[in-house]
């Protein structure tokens, strides 16, 4: 009977988590992929608790890509297409090589989880939100420099209120995961055991280590959101924080 409880409680818990994720955005960019015709995508609004956040997002995106610098495309796709599905980015090759269709779909038909990529053009934007092709990174003192000052941390803590979640997953270097850092949620949520932190570093020889470092720890990740199965991963990874800098990884498998 015991086990048969314990079972039970297991299952409730898989429907029940709300789960928020934060992960960086990619230089490389992918735009084939078409919006599912009756799908209809994320907005600001359905994120943030205020039409003043919004109307700061929306408008600091548009200082942004506006600027002929960024390169903007013209044909819009899903956030999660268009950085996940780009051949060339590395952070997201473990989930694109082997279960980039199961967590597209897995987003697409469940609200239990909430991804958010950050974005140099976007600030943070929902996975399931519209977005172009653009070129612009937090790595220029310009584009770091204008999300600073439109507020990107409190941005991010208003999107953790709204959600209030259970888990909180964070993935990215150290210039994306600075404004993270700088958020209210962070320095509260570090200690309650809601939230857990990948942070990949640049290497002296190979700059793209700590990106290849994130995308087998996402792999992983995306596996768990699949099979319904956070449990597994957060016991391969029960620590709050880990990079392969502090070489803290137990590099368990779930």
């Amino acid at each position: 009977m015991a086990t048969n409880v314990s079972s039970a409680k297991e299952e409730l818990q898989k429907v029940v988590d709300k789960v928020v994720v934060f992960s960086p955005c990619s230089k490389s960019k992918c735009d084939e992929i078409d919006i599912p015709p009756d799908f209809k995508p994320k907005d600001p609004e359905d994120y943030l608790e205020s039409l003043a956040l919004v109307c700061k997002l929306i408008n600091t995106r548009q200082e942004v890509l506006n600027d002929p610098r960024a390169q903007k495309g013209t044909k819009p796709t899903l956030v999660f297409d268009l950085y996940v599905k780009a051949k060339n980015s590395k952070a997201y090759k473990g989930i694109r090589e082997s279960c980039y269709e199961d967590l597209r779909e897995k987003l697409l038909s469940s609200d239990d989880i909430q991804w958010f990529f950050l974005s140099g053009g976007y600030g943070v934007i929902h996975a399931l939100e519209r977005a172009k092709r653009y070129d612009a990174t937090f790595h220029s003192t310009r584009i770091d420099r204008i999300w600073h000052e439109a507020g990107l941390p409190l941005i991010c803590d208003s999107i953790v209120r709204k959600f209030n979640p259970s888990r909180l997953y964070i993935f990215g270097t150290p210039k994306y995961l600075d404004f993270i850092k700088e958020a209210n949620f962070y320095r509260e949520t570090m200690d309650s055991g809601v939230t857990k932190v990948f942070e990949g570093f640049q290497e002296p020889q190979d700059s793209n280590a700590g990106l290849r470092w994130l995308s087998e720890r996402l792999r992983k990740f995306a596996k768990a959101v699949i099979s319904n199965d956070l449990s597994s991963f957060d016991s391969a990874y029960p620590e709050k924080y880990y990079s392969n800098k502090e070489q803290a990884d137990s590099n368990n498998a779930c």
